[in-house]
């Protein structure tokens, strides 16, 4: 019984002890800093997978080839043994570009949290390499930017690829369009806005050729509205509908008017769209005319208008310097400068009024107009509006500027749908009335929804270095 007791007793004590040396120690500061490492480091994981992680992997795959210098790290690391002795590791050398994963890169944090100040080390570090990595990013675009620029150094190197595309490809005209299409055409004319006399430039104002097609105050391209044209702004682009230019005789007062509106705008590129044939029109309505001069070094004066003794027109100056004739495409394009700023005009003479035209020409002169856009002396410009014109501008500069609104969302890699496209033409309608004027154009539209992406990967590549 006694040696029982004792065992007994024994055994509490071991327990006892067993207890109390299991009990958690007290925080010292060495288990606290630790604490505070590991707090830091999985904060500083979480915020960099967030914010940097991509630019690391951008620099990894595109930033050496335009920024290929090292970044050279100290790295000290504190380690506390038993003893309290401290070891140092000796200063490394980073290359970003080698990295396989991020877990180095947390590495080469974790290396910082043993410094004084921790967390501010960390964030000077991070603050380098992303400052680093904006120089990266920017030297990358401008590198980009400038292939661009030098796959198409000139008009004459634009205009010979919009020639070998227009060769290829099927380019079928669209000359009529379905019961459905019919249908559906009667029914966006119904649900279209109609203007009331009040809120339209009065005809006798603006030149109008064509009383039942007005044109909105409210989208005016003309401060004075000493034209029959209005801004229409869709997604990112911005356009100008408008008449087509005419003079009467010698006098150019009413062509004055539109190269006015260019400059007001300072738009870098228009686009015309009447046939051939109209500019030999004797037809009140049909009268068109070539923006003058038409001789290569003329310049024309225009002078200031005035009206009940305020300016409506500024003075202009107009001057030929080029111009590029493509006869087998029905293509020509001028090179002006209207104020001492380059101004390109396109004219696209294939394309019968009251039809649809045709999606593939239309596709590759929208092409061809994105990459003027990138030439020297015109980039600078390219959030200007793209002035389109034809005989009232409606008809077919409606359907154009819908194309090359669905062209730029095809390449941004947004679908296409027809009730998408149907609140487009009765958006753009609140701006200028009776844009897509014809049910073929309509047609045109839809095989843009179906085929768009194929007319955009096919001639996509004429237009690329």
């Amino acid at each position: 019984m006694a040696n029982s007791r004792v065992n007994n007793s024994q055994t509490t004590k071991t327990q006892n002890i067993s207890e109390e040396y299991n009990k958690p120690l007290p925080e010292t500061p060495k288990s606290l800093f630790a604490k505070f490492k590991i707090s830091v480091i999985e904060r500083t994981k979480t915020w960099l997978s967030k914010t940097v992680g991509s630019l690391f992997s951008f620099i990894k795959s595109d930033g050496k080839k335009i920024h290929n210098r090292n970044i050279t790290k100290s790295k000290q690391k504190n380690k506390y043994t038993k003893d309290t002795k401290v070891q140092h590791q000796s200063k490394t050398t980073v290359d970003p570009y080698k990295t396989e994963s991020l877990d180095e890169i947390y590495g080469t944090l974790h290396d910082f949290i043993g410094t004084p100040n921790p967390e501010e080390e960390i964030y000077m570090n991070l603050q380098d390499v992303q400052a680093q990595g904006e120089v990266i990013y920017e030297n990358v675009k401008g590198v980009q930017q400038l292939k661009k620029e030098q796959a198409f150094g000139s008009i004459d190197s634009c205009m010979k690829a919009l020639g070998e595309c227009l060769q290829s490809g099927k380019h079928e005209l669209t000359k009529s369009a379905s019961v459905e299409t019919d249908t559906w055409f009667k029914s966006i004319r119904g649900k279209a806005k109609q203007f009331n006399p009040t809120e339209l430039v009065p005809a006798n104002k603006a030149h109008n050729k064509y009383r039942a097609i007005g044109c909105p105050i409210h989208s005016s391209a003309t401060k004075h509205n000493i034209y029959h044209a209005n801004k229409i702004t869709i997604g990112e682009s911005s356009y100008i509908a408008a008449q087509g230019p005419y003079t009467e005789g010698d006098d150019i007062a009413i062509a004055g008017d539109f190269i006015a509106m260019i400059a007001e705008n300072d738009s870098p590129i228009s686009i015309s769209l009447n046939e051939k044939i109209e500019f030999f029109s004797n037809s009140n309505v049909r009268k068109n005319k070539m923006l003058p001069p038409q001789k290569i070094g003329e310049t024309i004066n225009i002078p200031t208008k005035t009206e009940n003794g305020e300016t409506i027109r500024e003075a202009t100056t107009i001057t030929m310097m080029n111009s590029i004739k493509d006869s087998n495409n029905g293509l020509q394009v001028d090179v002006l400068s209207i104020n001492g700023k380059q101004h390109v005009r396109i004219y696209d003479l294939n394309w019968k009024d009251h039809t649809g035209g045709d999606p593939e020409r239309i596709a590759a002169i929208s092409l061809f107009v994105e990459q003027l856009g990138y030439l020297p002396e015109l980039k600078d410009r390219k959030d200007k509006p793209t002035i389109i014109n034809c005989n009232a501008g409606v008809g077919r500069t409606g359907t154009t500027i819908l194309a090359n609104h669905m062209i730029k969302e095809i390449k941004q890699g947004k679908m296409l749908s027809e009730s998408k496209l149907e609140k487009d033409i009765l958006y753009i309608r609140n701006n200028r009335p009776s844009l897509v004027q014809d049910v073929t154009q309509l047609e045109t539209l839809k095989k843009f929804v179906a085929q768009g992406n194929d007319f955009v990967s096919n001639m996509e590549g004429y237009f690329k270095s």
